[in-house]
């Protein structure tokens, strides 16, 4: 997939098959026509991205990223959520950042799973 700086660490398939988006440490999301082959919209992140998964009822494309879990919404390209969890460190159970490395909806839509560092 031409457009990304660095390779692809994230990619996802849509539910009805006919878009596919792709992203990776660039910060860059592209999300590219099936049947076309050619990209037909884009969201940049200021961080690198880890994974990425279409919601199965809504038009929503969730990122688990370096520093949170993004939600947008494709019809309006706009950013529904930015969510963003400090995890207690236990030796010290000071709050740090965690890395989202997964994210996942349920088959119904209603929930967004996601796994950290």
């Amino acid at each position: 997939l031409c457009g990304h700086t660095n390779h692809i660490s994230g990619f996802a398939v849509s539910p009805n098959g006919c878009i596919c988006a792709s992203a990776g440490p660039d910060g860059k999301i592209m999300l590219w026509d099936l049947h076309g082959g050619v990209s037909v919209l884009g969201f940049e992140t200021s961080c690198h991205v880890n994974s990425l998964e279409f919601c199965p009822t809504r038009n929503w494309l969730s990122a688990g990223t370096e520093t949170s879990v993004m939600i947008w919404d494709l019809r309006s390209k706009a950013v529904v959520a930015d969510l963003v969890t400090e995890l207690a460190n236990q030796p010290s159970q000071k709050l740090v950042q965690s890395e989202c490395t997964a994210v996942r909806w349920s088959a119904d839509g209603s929930t967004l799973f996601a796994g950290y560092t």
